[in-house]
């Protein structure tokens, strides 16, 4: 697992923990009773975008083509951090996937699109997003 200075984690009976600061994210990565079809593989990673706030998505690929991972940003004038976990599914070179906030119980609808050269974009409720995979 890539993680950025100051993260730790650790693996507590397979549930995937990341402790950032004083806030808590967990998604259960290996929920998945299958392992994913390679051709969805271009999803799982780690991804950032450019936002006022610091961004990042970690999603995990299962079941063929379903997706679930964990999101953690942190608020740009305060520094306070906020977490959520997603769910979604993989087709082809599109991805759809709903984070939930884990504080708010929140929803926000996200899409991924692959095009040539592996360049990524997509929305969150509409809006254009460029990743960039960590």
């Amino acid at each position: 697992m890539n993680m950025s200075v100051g993260v730790k984690a650790l693996k507590v009976s397979s549930i995937a923990v990341v402790l950032v600061g004083m806030g808590l994210a967990a998604f259960e990565a290996n929920s998945f009773s299958k392992p994913a079809d390679p051709a969805h593989m271009w999803v799982a990673g780690t991804w950032t975008y450019t936002s006022r706030w610091q961004v990042e998505l970690t999603l995990h690929v299962g079941d063929g083509n379903k997706i679930g991972g964990s999101f953690s940003n942190v608020h740009p004038d305060s520094g306070e951090p906020y977490y959520g976990t997603f769910k979604g599914e993989v087709s082809g070179n599109l991805a759809k996937f709903t984070l939930t906030m884990d504080e708010s119980g929140n929803e926000y609808e996200y899409t991924m699109e692959k095009h040539r050269n592996n360049y990524i974009v997509g929305t969150r409720d509409g809006r254009f997003i460029e990743f960039d995979k960590k």
